[in-house]
């Protein structure tokens, strides 16, 4: 954090530069306020002695509209009273002399004496001009969808007199518009003393190099290009995205909590006061040992990010970091490690670690939550990645990542299952209570197909379909899709004999070539597959025993190694098994689990 001294008393100024330039984390400037600080951060104006008030050249209240100034404090020597400052927002005073721990009271109120940022999103309100009706309606209901206030207008001219009557916080605008265009309404708005500083957004169609320039010409603060078809989703939210970055309302800030750990109270209050403007919900800790107590405490609100200071007493940020990586509960929590140091091994040792980022002292509120903005993003990005790849699958997610989405043919086995006459078991049932059942049901499922390297391609209702492809080093897909099947199909024999009301499945499996890709309207998609012998497969299923599977030819031949040497398995050939939709007869083999007396007991015959 910047303070920028000013003072015509010389003697004063030498005081005040003595007393606060030791301060950790301050770094102390002498100047005039209208210079600004050297980087242009927030900072302190520091004025001393009162004919700086007095004499005009220097206003604290006419201070507190500039953007880069966190707050001001008027210095009195000698205990002089002064009438300036006491009653503008973001003005203190103190008098002199005085202790340094003083002054960092006097600079902490300072900051928490600016007016407070709005956070009531429903106050936030959004102006958006389009001329297509149903555009428009889409992104005002997308916007409202947010907890924004939204108004519209069907043309620059019509939003340009909405603009003018107040209270919008942003305005976001087509560019091809009738009676005004939106390159004409952002030249408007910007001539307008009274809307001048107001964000605008555009969207448009038009993508060129020329085109976005004039946008920005204007005076237009974000520039995003209509969507292709198919990516309308993505656009939208999107649009989401840059309301919240220019209204500096990012959702990923806004109702986020942090935990501060430093041991300097000037730096603690720093960081803490900057994150809480930025709208976190704040905790502050002395040092690691406190902030790992607050953390393993059960009633403890559990904060989104760590911020914590590198050197400490009784426990550093080094261990605090290592204590919350190996903290089964804890460890996704990110953790920003602030250092005086630069050296390179400690930077070597926070990633090690397990750190999300290392932030060297002295630094900016705005490289601080830069910082935690782009970790919890990437945080959030690794969440959804993870939640993604329980929708899709880790094979999809892998192809999307190697752009391997195209439609291609392959050699697959394929498997359906069906949970038998789980309808009518529905119909008496609470709905809680039904998924509830069904999700076991699946977790339980899915282990033995992920155990043998198989791909949950998707749930419909209560079916599953599952993938297995050739891999190296591992057995054939057929003995792969079987053995997981058969093993699931003896776990559940082996819960029915404790609970008869248990839920049976039927299991089909065939083998073949089909056809991978994305299915579906340009909105929404599955990668998924289709062809002759996945409609194969789901008959198999349709007609395999309760509790056991039926596969097909082509299958059993690819798995008869296997199924040779489970005695407890029981394999009969089935001829002439007509599939529906299907006009020629096939063969089939019912496999079914022995039960337990069965299996203890020798094998007779009936098996393939």
């Amino acid at each position: 954090m910047k303070a920028l001294l000013h003072t015509e008393d010389l003697l004063v100024g030498e005081f005040l530069c003595g007393l606060l330039e030791g301060l950790e984390g301050l770094t102390l400037v002498r100047g005039a306020p209208g210079e600004g600080t050297p980087d242009g951060a927030p900072g302190w104006v520091l004025l001393t002695a009162r004919r700086d008030v007095d004499s005009g050249m220097v206003k604290p209240g006419s201070l507190t509209g500039v953007p880069w100034i966190s707050g001001v404090v008027v210095f009195v020597p000698g205990g002089e009273a002064t009438d300036s400052g006491d009653d503008v927002a973001g003005v203190v005073t103190i008098r002199l002399p005085a202790r340094s721990s003083t002054i960092v009271e006097a600079l902490s109120a300072a900051g928490k004496a600016r007016p407070a940022a709005r956070t009531d999103l429903a106050s936030i309100r959004v102006l958006v001009a389009e001329d297509s009706d149903m555009q428009r309606q889409i992104l005002v209901s997308n916007l409202k969808a947010e907890g924004l206030g939204v108004d519209s207008a069907v043309n620059g001219r019509d939003a340009l007199a909405l603009a003018r009557k107040g209270g919008y916080d942003i305005l976001v605008t087509d560019v091809e518009m009738p009676h005004m265009s939106g390159l004409e309404l952002t030249r408007a708005v910007r001539a307008d003393p009274a809307l001048s500083e107001m964000p605008i957004l555009m969207l448009t169609t038009l993508a060129g190099f020329e085109q976005v320039k004039e946008g920005f010409d204007a005076g237009a603060s974000d520039y995003l290009v209509k969507p292709h078809k198919g990516e309308r989703e993505l656009f939208l939210e999107e649009v989401v995205h840059r309301v919240y970055g220019l209204l500096q309302k990012n959702r990923a800030v806004g109702s986020k909590r942090a935990l501060v750990v430093d041991d300097s109270q000037m730096t603690r209050r720093l960081v803490a006061g900057a994150m809480k403007e930025a709208g976190f919900a704040v905790t502050t800790a002395e040092d690691g040992l406190q902030a790992r107590e607050y953390l393993e405490n059960p009633g403890s609100a559990m904060p989104d990010i760590v911020v914590t200071d590198l050197e400490m007493p009784v426990m550093d940020g080094l261990r605090l970091t290592h204590f919350i990586k190996n903290d089964a509960r804890l460890r996704d929590l990110p953790v920003v490690i602030l250092s005086g140091t630069t050296e390179h091994e400690h930077r070597v040792l926070g990633r090690g670690f397990g750190s999300e980022a290392f932030i060297s002292k002295p630094f900016s509120e705005e490289k601080l939550l830069v910082t935690v903005e782009q970790v919890l993003s990437r945080r959030r990005l690794e969440k959804e990645r993870r939640e993604l790849s329980k929708i899709l699958g880790r094979d999809v997610i892998r192809a999307v990542h190697k752009g391997g989405l195209e439609p291609r043919r392959r050699r697959l086995t394929i498997m359906f299952s069906d949970i038998a006459g789980f309808s009518t078991m529905c119909f008496d049932k609470d709905a809680g209570a039904v998924v509830d059942l069904l999700n076991d049901y699946f977790d339980q499922f899915v282990e033995y197909v992920l155990r043998e390297q198989g791909y949950v391609n998707k749930f419909i209702g209560d079916a599953l379909v599952a993938l297995f492809s050739s891999l190296p080093g591992l057995d054939p897909p057929e003995i792969r899709a079987v053995r997981a099947a058969a093993d699931f199909q003896r776990h559940m024999a082996e819960v029915v004999e404790v609970d008869p009301d248990a839920l049976l499945t039927r299991v089909g499996i065939n083998t073949g070539e089909v056809i991978m890709g994305l299915i579906g309207s340009g909105e929404r998609k599955d990668y998924t597959v289709i062809g002759d012998q996945v409609n194969r497969a789901q008959r198999f299923e349709g007609q395999a025993p309760v509790g056991g599977l039926l596969i097909s030819e082509e299958t059993h031949r690819g798995a008869a190694s296997y199924l040779t040497t489970q005695s407890n398995l029981l394999v009969e050939e089935i001829d002439d098994l007509q599939l529906k939709g299907i006009g020629k007869a096939v063969t089939g083999y019912a496999v079914t689990v022995a039960t337990r007396a069965a299996s203890e007991s020798p094998r007779e015959g009936g098996e393939s």
